[in-house]
């Protein structure tokens, strides 16, 4: 090989190594979902975090979602009952909670878009260790609810111990925790990850205004969500493919490590004196008109909830199929996420 081919070689691959390096540091250093736990806040700030959400827009410029949440079930003086669950509870309100049972008269949704396994087992620690006792917690459960690592697991690495407290450890030292070099690079190297940090450095220089994980919604003072942009104008009649209803049903084959976690869950809070239920919310119609392959996951699902229900006690509200619940296209935003009007239906 010519020296001039061995230098342009050495160059080649001083490029490459370059390149792929810069995508690994520059989604640790942005970490717009905070995942890598770089910012630990306080009890102090958590609680000005509580203080600083209002009607009408939030205040919580880059705080994420998990953040706010967390600030909220420490916090919250909406605390009667509170409901924890995904994307497809977030729009449920204090007043909603209050007709499914009129003892919960102030409410806090804990709700979190992409809300996991992790999700319900950190906000029950945090719920429970309130001063004051709470009456009720309602479960927002889904198909993904049967899995772990729904969502990147590394944010949770700083809760190792809450997990530990709330879960068998064998099952954690298995199933949870990122320890290796391959699991971090794998969470460095997402694409989804990459995509997100992309878009949200673009609006630190270009768009002050847009710079914070919660434009485009409205945070209400009870932790509930509403829509402001272009979402709250989609329209469901118009879904004509499955797409955003497959979050989370990847490699979901319901295995018993988490369902065993959901299950201790549920006897956590009951040890405590608190009251559980759990709230289903529909599919759009085409989901089950469309012969998906995560439909059988749905009905699945739906079994694996009733055979606990029965088993603990708990009443469920709502229903994964729209038909139970007089709920049609036009009571959709998209595939897999519900308007007021369907929510009506289930909490009437």
């Amino acid at each position: 090989m010519k020296l001039k081919d061995k230098k342009f070689s050495i160059f080649f691959l001083i490029i490459i190594f370059s390149s792929f390096s810069s995508i690994g540091i520059f989604n640790y250093l942005v970490d717009y979902e905070n995942i890598f736990s770089k910012k630990n806040l306080m009890q102090r700030e958590l609680r000005q975090i509580s203080k600083n959400i209002n009607i009408g827009k939030s205040k919580m410029i880059n705080v994420t979602h998990r953040d706010m949440k967390r600030a909220l079930a420490l916090f919250s003086k909406f605390d009667d009952c509170f409901l924890f669950g995904s994307s497809q509870h977030i729009i449920i309100s204090s007043e909603d909670i209050n007709k499914l049972d009129p003892k919960c008269k102030k409410n806090t949704n804990l709700s979190l878009p992409g809300g996991s396994l992790e999700d319900i087992l950190i906000n029950t620690y945090f719920t429970t260790i309130r001063e004051k006792k709470i009456k009720k917690i309602f479960l927002g459960v889904g198909p993904y609810t049967f899995k772990y690592n729904s969502d990147y697991q590394l944010r949770w690495k700083k809760f190792e111990s809450v997990f530990i407290k709330m879960n068998d450890k064998e099952i954690l030292e298995k199933k949870f925790f990122f320890d290796n070099l391959r699991e971090k690079l794998k969470i460095l190297y997402d694409k989804k990850l990459l995509k997100k940090n992309l878009y949200y450095f673009y609006n630190i220089i270009f768009n002050s205004e847009k710079n914070s994980n919660f434009n485009n919604i409205k945070v209400n003072i009870d932790g509930s969500y509403e829509f402001t942009g272009e979402y709250k104008n989609r329209k469901g009649e118009h879904v004509r493919k499955v797409e955003n209803a497959r979050w989370g049903f990847n490699e979901l084959n319901f295995e018993d490590a988490p369902k065993k976690s959901l299950i201790n869950n549920i006897k956590y809070i009951q040890s405590k004196g608190i009251e559980v239920d759990i709230l289903i919310i529909p599919f759009h119609p085409i989901v089950f008109s469309s012969s998906d392959w995560i439909v059988p996951k749905i009905y699945e699902a739906n079994l694996e909830i009733n055979k606990i229900a029965e088993e603990f006690g708990l009443d469920i509200y709502g229903s994964f199929f729209p038909d139970d619940l007089g709920c049609t296209e036009f009571d959709f935003y998209d595939d897999s996420h519900v308007k007021k009007t369907c929510i009506k239906h289930i909490v009437r």
